[in-house]
């Protein structure tokens, strides 16, 4: 049974590196591009800088498609913002979201950000609202400024993408009624 382990971990060994050594060396050229976006993927600069070199290397090197497999709660808005307008909508390859099983609040707008959007069976997208990195409660003029800048650059990335902005606003921003009264009741 040792032995059995043994081997495990030096194949395990053998091999844990293959993937990083094959996506430095081998070409994205008609090949799909996988971009996992995990639960820390938008909440660090570091990340948005790989993911940003992996696009532009994608279009450079024609792939085939980019697909971001989501399971994430969220993150930076500027760097999300950031990607969503210099980064994904320029590419002329398909860009396709895989919401699995989360995309919440910057994960929903990269969604937005791609040509499609597919999701599990068991999934969720939405609560794009702007919060403060503390989560302390935001100034109402300030909550206001923030609302319109992002709602202006996600509308013009939305409907470049064909999909109904109303819909994207109401994960972003409350309706008044909600605002008013808390969240609605069905």
């Amino acid at each position: 049974m040792k032995r059995i382990h043994l081997l495990l971990l030096a194949l395990l060994a053998l091999f844990a590196g293959y993937p990083f050594r094959a996506a430095a060396e081998e070409t994205f050229r008609d090949r799909v591009v996988v971009i996992p976006v995990g639960e820390d993927s938008l909440t660090s600069k570091q990340s948005f800088g790989f993911m940003n070199r992996i696009l532009k290397r994608a279009q450079e090197e024609q792939a085939r498609a980019v697909i971001f497999d989501l399971n994430t709660p969220g993150g930076l808005a500027w760097e999300t913002s950031e990607m969503m307008m210099k980064s994904i909508q320029p590419l002329t390859i398909p860009t396709y979201a895989y919401v699995n099983p989360r995309a919440m609040s910057a994960g929903a707008l990269i969604s937005a950000a791609c040509d499609k959007i597919y999701m599990a069976p068991v999934s969720s997208i939405g609560a794009a609202g702007i919060i403060t990195s503390s989560g302390e409660e935001m100034d109402p003029v300030m909550r206001k400024k923030a609302e319109s800048a992002f709602w202006a650059f996600t509308r013009s990335v939305v409907t470049e993408k064909g999909y109904r902005p109303e819909v994207v606003k109401a994960m972003m921003i409350p309706s008044d009624q909600e605002q008013q009264f808390g969240p609605v009741k069905l």
